[in-house]
């Protein structure tokens, strides 16, 4: 699938899991550091990395289309970069398919590479292909339990990966069912 694809579909994902505000609100979901201040489609300004990647502070205001742009052109590629050889081997990281790529994506844009290294057996499993293992230790995490529907769904994405494609609902928590 190509990158841009691929990215339209994570960004659509990730806006329907932050919502949008124009202006800077305190996100009380965030795993990174709760009351973090937030704006556009949950873009962290609390964090000096993204601060000086986006230019956003949290006084700033964004437009839809600039967030949307932020993210397609910042930091989707900054995850990635981060998430290959920082979370995942390059060789692992390079065999996911574009949807379970996407679960690790949206699990990095709420958690952050710090929490995510903290998926022992999760990471395990990806880096030896086992993905319902994957999906089970996403799911039976602090994480999961806090955030059952956005966990259930990249657990799903880990489990079933591109099969997922011709589905119309990605959101459903069981990843034992297809």
């Amino acid at each position: 699938m190509p990158e841009t694809q691929n990215n339209a579909r994570l960004l659509s994902t990730i806006k329907r899991h932050e919502g949008f505000s124009p202006v800077a609100y305190p996100d009380r979901a965030s795993t990174r550091s709760p009351g973090t201040p937030t704006v556009g489609h949950g873009i962290n300004v609390g964090d000096p990395a993204i601060r000086e990647l986006t230019g956003l502070t949290p006084d700033s205001v964004v437009s839809e289309e600039r967030s949307s742009e932020i993210w397609d052109t910042i930091i989707i590629p900054q995850a990635r970069k981060e998430l290959r050889g920082g979370f995942l081997s390059p060789k692992a990281y390079d065999s996911l398919d574009a949807t379970r790529e996407g679960a690790i994506v949206n699990a990095w844009a709420q958690m952050g590479l710090g929490s995510l290294r903290g998926f022992v057996k999760m990471r395990a499993a990806l880096e030896s292909g086992d993905y319902e293992e994957a999906a089970r230790q996403l799911l039976d995490s602090d994480y999961g339990r806090r955030f059952p529907t956005r966990a259930g769904e990249n657990a799903k994405k880990l489990l079933l990966g591109d099969e997922l494609l011709g589905d119309k609902v990605l959101g459903a928590p069981n990843v034992n069912s297809k």
